[in-house]
């Protein structure tokens, strides 16, 4: 099987990207599932603030090269 994706760029450039990075926005999610999970699992999760979430997200999207 095979299969092609054709973009007319630069009008559909930001649909290009998306899907050039679509492996990394996996990985993103699943090491953010997995950082949730052990909190979960290992610490009190009451104590969890929003902004470790969010400093955790930033910090996997920085180490596939992705901006939100």
């Amino acid at each position: 099987m095979l299969g092609i994706l054709r973009f007319s760029l630069p009008d559909e450039e930001e649909a290009f990207l998306t899907a050039q990075k679509a492996c990394d926005y996996k990985h993103t999610l699943t090491e953010l599932d997995n950082f949730l999970r052990a909190k979960i699992k290992y610490e009190d999760v009451e104590t969890m603030k929003v902004q470790d979430l969010r400093d955790k997200l930033h910090e996997i999207l920085g180490q596939y090269d992705i901006e939100i």
